[in-house]
């Protein structure tokens, strides 16, 4: 049960990564000087992608151990990088919820084949690299203990 909790909430972590598009909203002007209220936000905004991707880690990490098979455990960890790539584009393009995979579930199948080009593949593939990238990461952090 803990494992397919984990896997509905594992595309919400690093679907907050992309929400870095926003701070074009910002417009931290030097030559005005200093403006508190976009640093907070940006603050806000940091903090909440770092404890998402620290989420994402820790997920990740528990996946790898979760058989005795090693080699079991990485291919589930990558499967689950492209499954969770494909599922930030289909909220972030498509904007489709996971509400509407039990409501309309033909409706939201026919638009997601209608959309699969190369680009949805290449960008599924970025944000693959990214997690692998995340990940290692993490994982030198922790071998440096």
């Amino acid at each position: 049960i803990y494992s397919f909790i984990f896997v509905l909430l594992l595309p919400n972590t690093f679907y907050m990564v992309t929400d870095l598009i926003h701070l074009n909203q910002f417009q931290f002007n030097f030559y005005a000087g200093l403006n508190l209220s976009e640093w907070k936000y940006f603050t806000y905004l940091l903090l909440g992608v770092f404890l998402a991707v620290y989420v994402m880690i820790l997920i990740y990490f528990e996946i790898l151990t979760l058989t005795s098979h090693r080699w079991l455990n990485r291919l589930i960890v990558v499967v689950l990088m492209f499954l969770n790539g494909f599922g930030i584009y289909i909220g972030r393009f498509l904007r489709l919820h996971s509400v509407y995979f039990f409501n309309e579930p033909l409706h939201v199948l026919n638009h997601i084949l209608e959309s699969l080009t190369l680009k949805t593949a290449m960008f599924v593939c970025f944000m693959v690299v990214m997690q692998a990238a995340i990940l290692l990461f993490g994982k030198g952090v922790r071998l440096n203990k």
